[in-house]
């Protein structure tokens, strides 16, 4: 496949994806669903693909002590950031949410 074409593919499928997650999120949330569960099976759920595809492709998880902390520090704002957002799913509509 042509680069040009991979990346229009994988644009596409964020598109999707990031399109989709509130409405996947209030539906959960409407039939009984956590919040804080939700995101958590949404980030095992990741982590199982990330994995994956470390290990199909053979990529190390070696970094720098530097690096190391500055990916703890995005990883905290990411999940709080993850939690504020499907918590705010319990009061708007999915439509509102998607921005």
């Amino acid at each position: 496949m042509e680069l040009r074409h991979k990346g229009l593919l994988y644009i596409f499928i964020s598109l999707v994806a990031a399109a989709t997650i509130t409405i996947i999120t209030k539906i959960a949330i409407l039939h009984g669903g956590n919040p804080s569960k939700i995101l958590l099976l949404r980030f095992v759920i990741v982590v199982v693909f990330l994995f994956g595809y470390m290990q199909a492709k053979n990529i190390s998880w070696r970094t720098s002590r530097k690096n190391f902390f500055g990916l703890i520090g995005l990883g905290f704002a990411y999940v709080n950031v993850s939690l504020l957002f499907f918590l705010s799913m319990k009061y708007i509509s999915p439509s509102l949410g998607g921005g």
